[in-house]
């Protein structure tokens, strides 16, 4: 049998190959081919070997998602990307305007505090996906943007409470 599945949280040729290799060690799975732009792996596999639980559990163990069913395809991503435009923009006026004699806002600080962690919860699936590789041992594109985003975040912590 041959099927194609959306995988979700793949991001860069790394998460790519790992999904191919992982699901190509399984018994039963003849060949697996995964297209990261349109976030599918096509999949044929002996259904008496093999079942979509088993699949699923696979890419789990590997830090991803596997859709085993039809899902709307509407997806939020795009609005996530544009909203978080606007408060990284807000947040360099806040930051940076100050250079170019822009007036400075009462809490500057803790406003910038909240913006960011607003916008880190936003994208916080790049978080869970980073956090999820270096987990297992497979660091790609998230993991290095959740160690350089996190360490820097900690370090602004530290500088506003001194």
């Amino acid at each position: 049998m041959e099927k194609t599945y959306e995988v979700k949280g793949m991001t860069c040729v790394i998460c790519k190959n790992t999904v191919e290799k992982g699901l190509n060690k399984l018994d039963g799975v003849n060949t697996c081919k995964v297209n990261l732009l349109e976030n599918e792996a096509t999949i044929e596999y002996d259904e008496t070997i093999v079942n979509e639980e088993l699949l699923a559990k696979t890419i789990k163990d590997l830090g991803y998602e596997l859709v085993t069913h039809e899902e709307n395809k509407l997806d939020f991503q795009k609005l996530w990307l544009i909203i978080s435009i606007v408060l990284v923009l807000f947040l360099m006026y806040l930051s940076m305007g100050h250079m170019i004699n822009l007036p400075d806002l009462p809490f500057n600080h803790y406003i910038q505090l909240v913006l960011t962690i607003i916008i880190f919860i936003i994208n916080r699936k790049y978080f869970i996906s980073g956090f999820n590789a270096l987990r297992h041992l497979n660091p790609n594109m998230d993991s290095l943007v959740f160690i350089s985003s996190t360490v820097s975040f900690i370090y602004s912590l530290f500088a506003l409470y001194r």
